[in-house]
């Protein structure tokens, strides 16, 4: 007796949970690294560590074990919001963005927002950067969102904001100083 055939195996048409990388490009004529490769934490938990010491230095606000301790909680929450994406050159991790609920301390009721943009000194110039800001941009579209929000206290940034798309939208008073809250609608 013949056998009938062997179903056909479909695909799974559950998603993964994060995103597969998009290749960045450089804005302004910067440099462009196209072994830039981006994971969300929960895919490289290991990073953190170094991402708690860096964020503390470069923020304050909070020591680096309260920074483990919210980027280990962000990681292992499965949401959109709050979370972390870590940029990577050559296996060297370059930098991070991150996407919170708040980063205002509740003195703009707006969300979410782009938070902790960082990049190692040894990669900046080289589209780290700007090619994280678009991978969480990308990674909130996704999500569902329709605006994401920042907030910038130097000038020179807010400009440089506004030409890669940020809108203005209102200028605050936060933690005594001046700080002007950007929109990216997508």
């Amino acid at each position: 007796p013949t056998r009938p055939p062997a179903p056909t195996p479909t695909p799974n048409p559950t998603p993964p949970p994060h995103p597969p990388p998009a290749k960045p490009r450089a804005a302004g004529g910067r440099g462009q690294d196209h072994d830039l490769r981006f994971e969300h934490v929960s895919e490289n938990m290991m990073c953190i560590p170094t991402l708690a010491r860096w964020h503390a230095r470069e923020f304050g606000e909070r020591t680096a074990e309260e920074r483990v301790a919210g980027l280990t909680r962000d990681a292992t929450s499965g949401s959109a919001v709050p979370s972390t994406v870590a940029g990577f050159i050559r296996h060297k991790l370059a930098g991070s963005v991150s996407l919170a609920e708040d980063d205002t301390d509740g003195a703009v009721e707006l969300g979410p927002w782009m938070t902790t943009l960082f990049v190692k000194q040894d990669f900046r110039g080289r589209g780290v950067g700007t090619g994280l800001m678009r991978e969480i941009l990308r990674r909130a579209e996704e999500a569902g969102f329709e605006q994401v929000y920042m907030r910038a206290s130097e000038a020179d940034l807010v400009e440089r904001y506004v030409r890669m798309g940020w809108q203005i939208k209102q200028r605050v008073q936060y933690r005594s100083k001046q700080a002007t809250v950007l929109t990216f609608t997508f």
